[in-house]
């Protein structure tokens, strides 16, 4: 079935569903594939937020460990138990939604994403991949301009 466009009844076009499709076709075949066209918004952006940032401290395996998560997105982890002999980690972390990602540098599987479980403002537990639970508790919170705290 065929509508016909009023004002361009009087020059005989008839717009038809197969010509919309061609037209439609024709114009995304020649726009342009760069990056000078704007990106698709991430539907979750990235945050660092105030109630993140500090020094906390973590259990994990039995192990505890000093994680220092900035302002900036970089975080730091290293061994906080006496006579425990670990490595120490660096990375990138940021809040997506309800989930904390991790990308720790020069790992072997850089990218961890866990759920946030309990959150308060002393204390926070991660979901693992596996199940389990990771524990994190408030050892002093970092002011900056924008967490005045």
């Amino acid at each position: 079935m065929a509508i016909v466009c009023p004002p361009l009844r009087r020059l005989g076009t008839r717009i038809t569903l197969g010509n919309i499709i061609v037209a439609i076709t024709a114009y995304l075949a020649f726009l342009p594939c760069s990056s000078a066209h704007p990106q698709i918004a991430d539907p979750v952006p990235a945050t660092h937020p105030c109630a993140f940032i500090g020094v906390w401290a973590e259990i994990k395996n039995h192990t505890a460990y000093k994680v220092t998560l900035s302002e900036s997105g970089g975080f730091v982890t290293e061994p906080d138990s006496p006579g425990t002999s670990g490595a120490t980690y660096t990375g990138q972390w940021e809040v997506r939604g309800d989930k904390l990602e991790w990308k720790t540098d020069g790992a072997r599987h850089p990218e961890d994403i866990n759920r946030i479980k309990n959150l308060s403002a002393k204390s926070f537990t991660l979901v693992e991949v596996n199940g389990s639970l990771t524990a994190f508790d408030l050892i002093e919170a970092t002011k900056t301009p924008n967490c005045p705290r």
